[in-house]
């Protein structure tokens, strides 16, 4: 299974890699992904499968308990967005169990569009993504973190983590 599971891995990392330049060094946030140029029958293979995986239309939650529940970062909004989301789906009667809230180092963008003046509304003195996540969860369900773990390993936040892809990029620092 893990080699089945490797194997899929490497196809989606050499098919579906919109986050760097061509010249695969400069990485890139979601967002300011390069767009794909799929083929017809591609295209509707992946918009069947993210269908079959409940991505594409809003749904009720398959079960009415979990044991628990991630809420992931991102940029600009979109911590927020997930864990409103999520105290809706609290609200609802969902029982999320232990929620986690999983955000990143990021230093946030500079470049236009910048993200500070979008999320200075909800995360005010934000400087990168878990400061954003952090905000999220604190605004929608009272939460501030305890012991910050970086899963890579890394002590802090002060030096570019060896493992990141990207940390030759400029600005990496």
């Amino acid at each position: 299974m893990l080699r089945r599971a490797l194997a899929v891995e490497r196809v989606a990392a050499d098919h579906f890699n919109f986050r760097s330049l061509d010249d695969g060094v400069q990485y890139k946030e979601r967002w300011q992904a390069f767009r794909a140029n799929f083929g017809d029958e591609l295209r509707s293979f992946v918009r069947a499968q993210a269908t079959e995986l409940r991505l594409v239309t809003p749904t009720t939650p398959r079960y009415d308990a979990d044991d628990r529940t991630l809420v992931l970062g991102g940029g600009f909004r979109s911590p927020l967005l997930r864990a409103r989301y999520a105290s809706l789906l609290q609200r609802q009667r969902v029982d999320l169990g232990a929620p986690y809230f999983l955000g990143s180092p990021r230093p946030l963008i500079t470049t236009a569009p910048a993200e500070r003046p979008v999320v200075e509304s909800y995360a005010p003195g934000a400087a990168d993504e878990f400061d954003l996540m952090t905000a999220a969860a604190g605004g929608e369900f009272g939460l501030a973190p305890a012991d910050v773990r970086f899963l890579c390993g890394c002590a802090s936040d002060i030096a570019s983590c060896p493992r990141w892809k990207a940390r030759t990029s400029a600005g990496a620092e």
